[in-house]
């Protein structure tokens, strides 16, 4: 369990960073995040309800850190129901994103909603299955240990197809670096940095995760 909480807090933060220009992503989750550093998972989920509005343009954002939260409390069955309705919103958001970031391209790029990045729809995954492995330890009944490893094994499988269709739309790292060998990819990246383009976003791309297989 010790090692589920590291990686629970290690979330944490890599979404404190990935969002930290999102406008309600602020003072309010760093506190939260200081809680959860200590341990103050209450409190924590006190000042995460704070910043964050289950129907606003931090909903995703809202279930997503607080079903964590509620796994680091050990409330895996709360844990899974907040993930649950984070992985809805999710696929809703998915469905109008596309005008949904024309608008806020047009207007304030914070003006629209958060659609979350492709990583934290892997950890969404990632955590209702180590939920549901952990109800499955403390179940009090066989019918119900089996219920619960089945429904971990469903969500690996739903985490398996996103990993696949992460690479079938976005290729490996291994084609990735197999492309930046080519001398014309090379060629174009000296034409991008020429043109002031120091960082080629497409190396910075999600393609897939060994902790999550």
């Amino acid at each position: 369990m010790k090692s589920f909480k590291f990686i629970a807090l290690s979330l944490l933060h890599l979404l404190a960073l990935q969002l930290s220009g999102c406008a309600t992503y602020g003072s309010g989750v760093d506190k939260a995040l200081q809680f959860a550093q200590k341990g103050e998972y209450i409190e924590a989920e006190q000042s995460m309800k704070s910043a964050l509005n289950a129907t606003g343009a931090d909903r995703l954002l809202y279930y997503m850190e607080l079903g964590v939260l509620k796994h680091l409390q050990g409330q895996y069955q709360a844990s899974n129901s907040l993930l649950e309705s984070a992985e809805q919103v999710a696929e809703s958001l998915e469905v109008t994103s596309a005008s949904n970031n024309i608008v806020a391209f047009m207007t304030n790029p914070r003006s629209g909603d958060y659609t979350g990045t492709d990583f934290e729809k892997v950890f969404i995954n990632y955590y209702k299955t180590l939920n549901y492995m952990a109800m499955s330890n403390v179940a009090l009944t066989r019918n119900a240990r089996l219920d619960a490893i089945e429904s971990a094994r469903i969500e690996s499988r739903r985490l398996g197809i996103r990993l696949n269709a992460l690479n079938a739309d976005k290729g490996t790292y291994v084609e990735q670096k197999d492309k930046d060998a080519e001398i014309f990819s090379q060629l174009l990246d000296v034409f991008s940095k020429l043109r002031g383009n120091l960082i080629d976003s497409d190396k910075l791309e999600y393609r897939d995760d060994a902790m999550a297989h």
